[in-house]
């Protein structure tokens, strides 16, 4: 099993440094999967319908300038900011005490992909529960800037889902939103393969 906890402190709102630590490994083609069930179910959690909004229309906007981009090199990505969904966003290592932490958890399952389960504060902050997503996504681009190839698909993906197939209110969606982009994003790079 793995875990990975992000931690907002006392000031995030006017430093935005947040502190994160995985526990155990990820492995790599892992971490889109972890990213896409988390973002799933904070959508379906999150009682704020302005707040949910904002979070997929900030997501959208950056799929949405950078899914031209996913075969680019990496140092053109970094070039045009491409990697980066908040550029005030500071991720440190935890330290210390915690104040209020998001946990992520992927639990191995015989022959699959892992279960995700998320263990949320009591009474979260809608602003910061959404924003855990955005923290997450950055924290994965930051390790393994080949993590850009999928995330842009999948955003993208989930928003046709959520439009079109099924209200993030549903609790069915918390699986079949992830399903949906996993689907979607096979389908391109399998189009693309046939195609070059």
């Amino acid at each position: 099993m793995s875990r990975l906890i992000i931690d907002f402190g006392e000031t995030f709102e006017t430093d935005s440094r947040l502190g994160m630590l995985l526990e155990g490994v990820l492995a790599e083609h892992e971490q889109i999967w972890l990213w896409d069930h988390y973002f799933a179910l904070v959508m379906h959690q999150l009682a704020d319908e302005t707040v949910a909004q904002h979070l997929m229309e900030t997501l959208a906007q950056w799929a949405g300038a950078f899914s031209t981009k996913i075969l680019s090199p990496v140092n053109e990505l970094h070039a045009e900011g491409a990697l980066t969904l908040d550029a005030k966003l500071k991720i440190q290592p935890i330290s210390g005490d915690v104040h209020e932490c998001y946990v992520i958890e992927a639990r191995a399952n015989d022959g699959g992909w892992p279960e995700v389960v998320a263990k949320l504060p009591q009474q979260p902050s809608q602003r910061r529960m959404a924003y855990s997503v955005i923290a997450l996504a950055q924290y994965f681009l930051n390790k393994n800037p080949l993590f850009f190839r999928e995330l842009p698909l999948h955003i993208l993906a989930m928003r046709k889902f959520y439009l079109q197939q099924m209200a993030r209110t549903e609790a069915a969606s918390v699986a079949e939103a992830p399903g949906f982009a996993f689907q979607t994003a096979m389908r391109f790079f399998e189009d693309m393969s046939q195609n070059t």
